[in-house]
């Protein structure tokens, strides 16, 4: 599947939410990621720039993309689980070539705060250079 057919079902999800509950969705994506193995909890997978403690390990196998994300705040969590929901199991040169617009199309640059914005930014910035230096 690829980052735009990714992208059209996640704004299927979110179609038609008041605020309220599409925060409330983006949380609940949160709670319902895989666990995160304790031995990733590194340095190395912390996000640098996000508000709240963000980690994102990012491994390929055969060329496909395998991702795990821990935050201590719920609403990271989500947003890290939106990135989850783009990057895991794709091939990396689909990561690699393919454009993420779902964050404009869901509107989330004029309703988050700059803190989370930039989270957000960074997280997605941690799994692409990750791919781009093969660092996974």
């Amino acid at each position: 599947m690829s980052i735009n057919e990714r992208e059209e079902e996640l704004l299927k999800v979110f179609a038609g939410l008041d605020s309220d509950q599409f925060y409330d969705r983006i949380m609940d994506f949160g709670k319902n990621l895989p666990p995160f193995p304790p031995h990733l909890k590194t340095q190395q997978n912390r996000v640098i720039g996000c508000q709240s403690i963000l980690y994102c390990a990012v491994s390929v196998e055969s060329g496909i993309i395998k991702i795990f994300i821990e935050s201590d705040a719920l609403i990271s969590k989500g947003l890290g689980a939106l990135a989850y929901k783009i990057f895991n199991l794709l091939s990396v040169e689909s990561a690699l070539k393919e454009k993420i617009t779902v964050f404009q199309k869901l509107d989330l640059f004029a309703s988050l705060s700059l803190t989370r914005l930039n989270g957000l930014d960074s997280l997605i910035k941690h799994i692409l250079l990750k791919l781009i230096h093969n660092k996974v």
